[in-house]
């Protein structure tokens, strides 16, 4: 609960918005210019490219974010923050592998 309560306060969801607008305006001038001067159309592939390089390492940058403020919170809120070790271990149990 921890975890989401920290995206809310960060406003992750209106910063990745936001990325991801600025994102696509580049990729779209970018593909245009690329197409003008060399006729190569990049289409999809640069839109993935740009996903890949600029989005995703941000988003996991938010997710541990997340993760450090959500045991913080949990802290606060009178819960030992040691537990969620424990709970990590029961979740790989169930789920048949690693913890994401």
């Amino acid at each position: 609960m921890g975890h989401e309560i920290a995206h809310a306060l960060r406003e992750h969801v209106r910063e990745g918005m936001g990325r991801q607008q600025a994102t696509a305006v580049g990729t779209a001038v970018g593909s245009a210019v690329l197409e003008h001067f060399t006729g190569v159309n990049v289409g999809k592939l640069g839109h993935t490219f740009t996903q890949a390089m600029f989005v995703l390492p941000n988003s996991r940058e938010t997710e541990q974010e997340a993760d450090r403020i959500g045991v913080e919170l949990a802290a606060r809120a009178g819960y030992d923050p040691r537990a969620a070790v424990s709970l990590w271990q029961k979740m790989a149990a169930v789920g048949g592998g690693p913890p994401p």
